[in-house]
Order: structure tokens, then C-alpha cells, then sequence
């Protein structure tokens, strides 16, 4: 592992200077209101289940009203439309999250561009759009992106995993949507993975760093001003690709959940409180596994582990509430499958599963019963690869939606829940 340089940014903090600024892009505001007409009936992964119908005007069915012919959300039912296409104007995007940078109370989005080492904050306005793309320089090829207030001044910040230059990046946020220049912290070898989170209770957020090449995943210190310092790194088998933490066990402490590509395996390693982590239990997870989400999918209590696997689908791995999991049921849904996350989407107190497929070119959802079962995958077609996936209500009508990365085409795809 490489030695770590302590920097402490303080003072003023000044946009980045070499901030790309608003893309040539343009944003597609129009998304959250463009008449789209709903199919309810599910549909194999690879089909669409919502198409776009650029017709549809006034209560006609498709504008998101309620007719006699277009059922209302409930229990087990979709309502959701899209994709709606936002242009991002940055090659290759990559990771994406959901977080309020601007703190104006509507959720923005953040995602990276692999090929132009940026990130871009889109401002939302709580309808459903999204200003035109800030793009700051960010590491060599973002792999991963994660957002946190670091220094305590109320403002979220930016970490990118960087899959070049054997470190991640910060980015402090100034609260506007702009950046400043990041700071390089070096970690480990072609990082795909990062989560930031307070271990030991002190306020400061911890990293957790998943180094692909060097087969370890570091645990780095949270320090004042934005700060990191080593703390102990944790063997992987081969390839950690996916970092997910949760309370799998009955303790009051995070445990760590690990994807490792190469061994068809999962990593589960229980906190100790003081941003440590025990011996790894080794779990089956399917062929190569990219993703790993946690939640409580079978209404035992305990969190589960949903694993999206390369060739496709998603493997679950049942919790007993005491670290240990027994095999749940393989969920097919897609080709290719990049991402998943775990999410009420709606509405109906149960947790669901949505993936991102490279291959099949869709976001499938499988709507959960909360007792383990799940309804028949609706995808929604984006003609092109997913490679990654997240959610929030960016809309403000209580039901959460969907972004996803298409990197061949260098757009997000917006789908939108329509109650």
C-alpha cells in the first residue's frame, strides 16, 4: 500500500479552476412531463413495459392522470414511465448517486465520466428536471462516486474512486453545485468501489475503498478538514468490485458486505465499533458477481444480500440476524447485469429489486411481496447499455424513481413514477 499524504484543506474553499462548466448538453426538463404511455403488464427483461408516445396530450392516458383505462398505483404495480433521456455532454459516464449538493431541498444528481476523469452535479427542482450538467476535473477514469459533508460545513462533498493513479479523490462542495480542486488520496490499486460512513461514532466519515488490483479493500480514517488517515486494510479473494455496509448481525456496529468478482464470491465481515472489521465468512454468490445491495427482502427482520451477477440476474443470500445467510432464489432479469439496488418503489412497505443491464439495454424492476417472493420482471428498454443505477424521489410525490448511465451514448435515463 501506498503512503498516505494528510492534507488539510482549509481557508476559503474556491471553485475549481479548471471547472468544465455547464455542458454543451441540453437538459431535458420537459422528461417529467412528456406524454408517455403506461403498460402495466409485465414483461420479460430485453421488452419494454412503458413506451414513449409523443402524441399523448391534456388527460389523455399517458400524461400521468388517472382514467377508467389507466389503473392507479398500488401494491405489486408499477407506475412508473420511461426512459426519459437527459444528454449529459461528457464521454462515458459511469457511477451515479443521489444527494441534495445544492441543499435546497430538492434531490441532484452526481455521476462520473470515466473517459473525461469529470464529474457532473445536475441540479434538481423537485418536478423532475434538472439544470444543464457542472462538470468539475475530477480523478483519472471515476469508477466510483460518493458524497458526504466532510468538513462539517453544512456543504456535501465529492469522492471519486479512481480507476488510474492508484488513489481517490475529494472535491468539497461549495454548496452552489460547483467544487473545488480535487485532492488525490492514495489507497490502493484500480478502485471500484467507495463508501463513506462513520465507523467508530466520532462524526468524521470513514472511506472504504475497494482496490481492485491490489485485492484488498482499505478502511481510511475520517480527519478533520476533509481528511484521511490509514487505518487497515482487508483481504479480498480476487477482484473486490462492490462494497455494501449494513447491520447483518444483532450488534450496534456496520458490518461490511464484499463482492469479489473472480471467486464467484461474497465477503460478509462484521464491525467492531471502532471502524475495524472481523474475519471474512465466505459466501457463494453465482457467476462473477458485480454488485452487491442490502435489505430486509424476506420480512424476517435481518438485512439480506442481493448480488448482481455478469451473466445476468440477481442471487440472493438470505440473513439469520447473526452474520450467517443460506441461499435465497436467483432472480432472472436481463443480460449483463451491472448494478442493483434494493428499494420500495411502490410504495407498498415491501423492498424491491432493480438492476442496470449492459447487454440486454434495460433497467428491470422485480416488485417484492416483503416475504421473500417477487413479481415478474418489468424492464424498461434504453436501446443501449446500463451500466449503473440509483434512486430518489426527484419528482417530490412520494414515490421514488429511477437514473441510470448509459455510457455508449454519453446520456442518463430518467424513469419516473407517475401516482
Amino acid at each position: 500500500m501506498l503512503a498516505v499524504v494528510i492534507t488539510t484543506l482549509g481557508g476559503c474553499l474556491e471553485p475549481n479552476p479548471a471547472y468544465i462548466g455547464a455542458t454543451d448538453a441540453t437538459s431535458v426538463g420537459e422528461s417529467s412531463s412528456t406524454g408517455f404511455v403506461l403498460d402495466t403488464t409485465t414483461s420479460a427483461p430485453g421488452t419494454s413495459s412503458s413506451s414513449m408516445d409523443e402524441t399523448a396530450t391534456g388527460d389523455e392516458p399517458g400524461d400521468g392522470s388517472t382514467t377508467d383505462d389507466h389503473p392507479s398505483c398500488g401494491p405489486q404495480l408499477l407506475c412508473h414511465v420511461g426512459p426519459g433521456i437527459i444528454p449529459l455532454g461528457l464521454d462515458e459516464p459511469g457511477p451515479v448517486t443521489v444527494a441534495d449538493i445544492d441543499a435546497d431541498g430538492h434531490l441532484d444528481i452526481v455521476v462520473g465520466s470515466i473517459k473525461e476523469n469529470a464529474v457532473a452535479v445536475l441540479l434538481g427542482d423537485g418536478t423532475g428536471s434538472f439544470a444543464e450538467p457542472l462538470a468539475s476535473t475530477a480523478g483519472i477514469q471515476p469508477a466510483a462516486v460518493a458524497t458526504a459533508d466532510l468538513d462539517g460545513d453544512g456543504n456535501l462533498d465529492v469522492v471519486t474512486g479512481n480507476r488510474e493513479g492508484n488513489d481517490v479523490t475529494v472535491m468539497r462542495g461549495l454548496g452552489t453545485g460547483l467544487l473545488t480542486p480535487p485532492v488525490s488520496v492514495p489507497v490502493g490499486k484500480r478502485v471500484e468501489a467507495v463508501v463513506l460512513v462513520d465507523l467508530d461514532g466520532d462524526a468524521d466519515h470513514e472511506l472504504v475503498a475497494a482496490a481492485r488490483d491490489d485485492d484488498e479493500v482499505m478502511v481510511m480514517l475520517g480527519s478533520t478538514g476533509a481528511a484521511f488517515v490509514p487505518g487497515t486494510d482487508y483481504p479480498a479473494t480476487s477482484r473486490p468490485t462492490a462494497i455494501a455496509l449494513g447491520l447483518v448481525d444483532a450488534g450496534p456496529t456496520l458490518d461490511m458486505v464484499v463482492a469479489n468478482h473472480d471467486t464467484n464470491a461474497v465477503h460478509v465481515r462484521l464491525g467492531d465499533g471502532a471502524a475495524g472489521f472481523g474475519a471474512a465468512e465466505v459466501l457463494v454468490a453465482g457467476d462473477h458477481p458485480t454488485a452487491v445491495a442490502l435489505g430486509d427482502l424476506d420480512g424476517n427482520g435481518w438485512l439480506d444480500i442481493a448480488v448482481s451477477i455478469e451473466a445476468g440476474g440477481v442471487v440472493l443470500l438470505l440473513g439469520d440476524g447473526s452474520g450467517g445467510f443460506s441461499p435465497g432464489q436467483a432472480l432472472e432479469a436481463g443480460v449483463r447485469t451491472n448494478d442493483v439496488i434494493v428499494e420500495d418503489i411502490d410504495e407498498d412497505g415491501a423492498l424491491d429489486v432493480a438492476v442496470a443491464n449492459l447487454e440486454s439495454d434495460d433497467v428491470v424492476v422485480l416488485l417484492g411481496d416483503g416475504a421473500g417472493g417477487f413479481a415478474p420482471p418489468v424492464a424498461f428498454e434504453t436501446d443501449v447499455g446500463v451500466s449503473a443505477l440509483a434512486t430518489g424521489d426527484f419528482d417530490e410525490d412520494g414515490i421514488s424513481d429511477l437514473v441510470a448511465t448509459l455510457p455508449s451514448t454519453d446520456q442518463l435515463a430518467l424513469i419516473l413514477s407517475t401516482p
